[in-house]
């Protein structure tokens, strides 16, 4: 049942990412344009939800089917091993469209960049870092694309999301301890 959902699924499951990378642009829209007009609709159907938290719905939903799936692969038995293979492979698509949703978002939000980041590989990983520099220490939002690190100083805005101002970066090849951080991350050891 998993896998034929799954892969039929798979393509509508692509869409999350899309939706996740637009979110912050519907919301301000909707708080500049729409929140008189979809207000009085909410009162006028009698509506005890408002239209932001409608649009939130996918977002949670998503990490409810994440936690779903965690719960069945506890309670499939070993000698399933058809389901539990296929819950496995379903819980890795969803896990990869929250990630990938993330990712799309982070990077639509860094400002300030002379690098196209299309050309740079796919995005490996991000996350907040220290970084030294000589004594000094700077707590700095770290991309790894398969081809360029780039280092970006993160900034709350309106809405609670965060901006990424860009810093610098680096070639991965021309990196200072690029073949290091490459293995790190083939391990599975940075997130």
């Amino acid at each position: 049942m998993v896998t034929c959902y799954s892969c039929v699924q798979e393509d509508q499951f692509g869409m999350y990412a899309l939706y996740s990378k637009n979110k912050p642009q519907s919301d301000a829209l909707l708080t500049s344009h729409g929140n008189g007009f979809f207000k009085n609709k909410q009162l006028e159907l009698g509506d005890k939800m408002d239209l932001a938290s409608y649009l939130l719905k996918p977002i949670q939903r998503m990490s409810k089917y994440a936690l779903l799936l965690k719960d069945l692969i506890k309670e499939c038995g070993q000698s399933q091993e058809q389901e539990l293979s296929d819950l496995r492979t379903a819980e890795e698509m969803v896990k990869f469209q929250l990630r990938h949703g993330n990712d799309l978002l982070a990077m639509d939000a860094i400002r300030g960049c002379d690098v196209n980041l299309k050309e740079q590989g796919q995005l490996r990983c991000q996350d907040e870092f220290i970084v030294w520099c000589g004594r000094r220490k700077y707590l700095r939002h770290v991309f790894l694309f398969e081809d360029l690190i780039l280092f970006s100083k993160s900034k709350k805005i309106e809405g609670g999301y965060d901006l990424y101002i860009y810093k610098q970066s680096y070639k991965v090849t021309t990196a200072p301890h690029a073949d290091c951080l490459i293995s790190t991350i083939k391990l599975g050891t940075m997130k």
